[in-house]
C-alpha cells in the first residue's frame, strides 16, 4: 500500500529563450503534468531569473520553488528535497469550497485550482512533506444589499495519507451581512 511520489526537479537560469517560451504555457505543462501524478519543483539558479515563471511552474505543478544563489549549494538543496520527498505525509491534497451565488470566490496566487459546479471550487496543492506549511489565500466578492443575510461556506480538505489512507476535515461558518460596524 505504499504510495509511488512522481517528481520532476526543474533547474534552470530561469530564462526561457528556446522554444516554447510564455510564461502560462509553460506553467500549464507544469500544470497538465500534475493532473497525471508528476509533480514539478522549480529550482533558480542566480540572480536573474524569471522569478515569477518559475514560482507560477512550481504552484501549477503542485511543488516548490527554490531559489539558488550560489552552484556550490546545489548538492545540498538536492538532498533536504529528495528527503522531504522521502517524509511525504499527505498526498493528493485538495480544498474544496462550497458557497452561495452571492459570493464570488477568487484563488489569490497560482494555486492551481476548477469550478466544476457553480459556486463550488478546488484547489489543488499536491505531496505535502510533514516539515512543510502550506498556505492558501482566497478573496470573497460579496453582492451589496443582502443585510441580515446569513452566507453559508464550506472549506473541505482531502488527502492521501502515507499509507494510502483517506484524510478528510471540514469547516462551515456562515458570514452575516451587515450594513454598519456598530
Amino acid at each position: 500500500n505504499n504510495i509511488m511520489v512522481s517528481h520532476t526537479l526543474l533547474l534552470t537560469d530561469g530564462l526561457a529563450n528556446v522554444g516554447v517560451t510564455d510564461p502560462q504555457i509553460l506553467a500549464t505543462y507544469a500544470r497538465d503534468l500534475a493532473r497525471r501524478g508528476v509533480s514539478t519543483s522549480t529550482f533558480g539558479v542566480g540572480i536573474d531569473f524569471n522569478h515569477h515563471l518559475l514560482e507560477d511552474m512550481a504552484n501549477q505543478g503542485e511543488g516548490r520553488f527554490n531559489f539558488i544563489e550560489d552552484p556550490e549549494d546545489i548538492p545540498n538543496i538536492f538532498d533536504r528535497m529528495f528527503k522531504e520527498l522521502l517524509r511525504i505525509y499527505a498526498h493528493e491534497v485538495e480544498i474544496s469550497l462550497s458557497y452561495p451565488p452571492e459570493i464570488q470566490v477568487t484563488v489569490l496566487g497560482d494555486w492551481r485550482h476548477e469550478c466544476h459546479e457553480p459556486n463550488m471550487m478546488r484547489i489543488f496543492l499536491g505531496a505535502i512533506p510533514s516539515s512543510m506549511k502550506r498556505e492558501v489565500y482566497i478573496k470573497l466578492s460579496i453582492q451589496g444589499g443582502l443585510e441580515g443575510t446569513l452566507l453559508p461556506v464550506k472549506v473541505t480538505v482531502r488527502a492521501k495519507g502515507e499509507k494510502g489512507g483517506l484524510m478528510e476535515a471540514t469547516s462551515e461558518q456562515s458570514i452575516r451581512m451587515i450594513s454598519k460596524i456598530e
